[in-house]
């Protein structure tokens, strides 16, 4: 994420009021399960609502280039990647997660990035919109970059008049985590290696179906999926589910853009079942992969 100079100014501001983004901290007794992003971003945004900020100040949240520059990165980080954002993409070439595209702007009306740094707003939307249903707390993005839902944009002399009134604070950090860790029990995952294994039994007839043509195969796709899911539903954590759920999002791309291919032959039975054995063959991994982390 890139940080300009102004941004950075605003951070050493922040740091020699000893402030701590946090307003109040809160020690529960039992966070249970904090969640899993992407992101170092998205993660201290996570962490600091865990923690009890009911005001959070974002910077470097930009999910786009510097506008000047091009640049993914700040001029001081060991990573360098500079994009011409004034090319113009030709209309009849292939989409690419890299085409540099114009997007609503955070403190500008229009930004430019590419589908593949907007991850970073999907990253932070979904997290904010997930700690929306346990928490109260409002966050305030002064970055440069595309806008975020329910991130409010903040310019750098609003936050400097803001500056002056934060109450200073002190913490200590590792005291805090200390307080709030504590070792817990192995759960008992016997239940769920049952299920993944009939899950496993089940893909692999499906595998072997025959397939006529291409609506019999997204219906069967399609069954397959929802009784997935269904089982998943008694899995001791939903984590077993929403990680499936990633995995067919991210293949159904690749299905969906092959069936939809304008090239001979390609709804013939052969190649369907091409097609499905890649599929299958996927969603066996994953599970197998899951297995083998729950042992």
């Amino acid at each position: 994420m890139f940080l300009s100079q102004q941004e950075k100014s605003v951070l050493d501001v922040l740091k020699n009021n000893k402030y701590y983004v946090a307003q109040s901290i809160v020690l529960f007794e039992e966070l249970g399960f904090l969640g899993s992003v992407n992101n170092v971003g998205t993660y201290s945004f996570m962490i600091a609502t865990h923690f009890g900020a009911n005001n959070i100040y974002t910077i470097g949240t930009d999910a786009a280039f510097d506008q000047e520059t091009g640049s993914r990165y700040t001029k001081d980080s060991s990573f360098m990647k500079i994009e011409d954002i004034d090319i113009q993409k030709e209309s009849n070439d292939i989409i690419s997660s890299f085409d540099i595209i114009e997007v609503d702007g955070n403190l500008r009306d229009k930004v430019k990035t590419n589908r593949s740094l907007l991850t970073f707003k999907e990253s932070f939307e979904s997290t904010y919109h997930s700690l929306k249903e346990r928490y109260e707390f409002e966050v305030f993005n002064l970055s440069d970059g595309v806008k975020m839902d329910g991130f409010n944009p903040m310019k750098f002399d609003e936050i400097n008049k803001l500056v002056n009134d934060f109450e200073t604070k002190t913490y200590n950090i590792q005291e805090l985590v200390d307080n709030i860790s504590r070792v817990m029990d192995m759960p008992d995952f016997d239940k769920d290696i049952k299920i993944l294994n009939r899950i496993l039994a089940k893909i692999k007839k499906h595998k072997s179906k025959k397939i006529k043509n291409r609506d019999e195969f997204l219906e069967s796709k399609l069954d397959i999926m929802l009784w997935i899911l269904e089982q998943s539903k008694t899995m001791s954590s939903s984590l077993f589910g929403n990680i499936f759920l990633i995995y067919t999002e991210l293949s159904d791309i690749y299905i969906n853009f092959i069936l939809n291919l304008t090239q001979k032959d390609i709804d013939k039975p052969e190649n369907l079942k091409k097609i499905n054995n890649i599929w299958s063959d996927g969603v066996i991994s994953v599970i197998k992969d899951i297995k083998k982390a729950i042992h």
